[in-house]
């Protein structure tokens, strides 16, 4: 059974006329890996969180649902965000959505916060 990676690639290439096995030529990678990673036996790799949305020109809002579903979809990241409240896990969200758009400088006062170097 497709997991939600399965059903957004499915999604894209019904859109794109493609095969399981030309989106896994792009993605280089086996036909069977691709395939256990939309039915959720294999781990998505970290480099499909960038690559899918420039192999697909996806625009802005399909490029954030698909980071979305790539954070929920991590499996260690999953055990942690099933026991946070609603307003962290939209936090976690928002965050994710804008990060390729923060500057480095924004970034670093993230982490400062994260590091207990300073308080907002």
């Amino acid at each position: 059974m497709l997991n939600s990676i399965g059903k957004f690639l499915q999604h894209l290439r019904t859109e794109n006329s493609e095969m399981s096995k030309e989106m896994a030529t792009k993605l280089d990678v086996t036909p069977t890996f691709f395939s256990g990673v939309c039915n959720g036996r294999e781990k998505c790799p970290d480099s499909w969180y960038e690559k899918v949305p420039v192999l697909y020109s996806l625009d802005e809002n399909l490029s954030k649902q698909w980071k979305g579903i790539i954070i929920q979809s991590n499996q260690n990241l999953k055990l942690m965000y099933d026991n946070l409240s609603e307003s962290d896990k939209n936090l976690i969200m928002s965050l994710a959505n804008i990060l390729d758009t923060l500057t480095a400088a924004q970034k670093k006062l993230i982490w400062k916060v994260i590091n207990g170097e300073m308080e907002c």
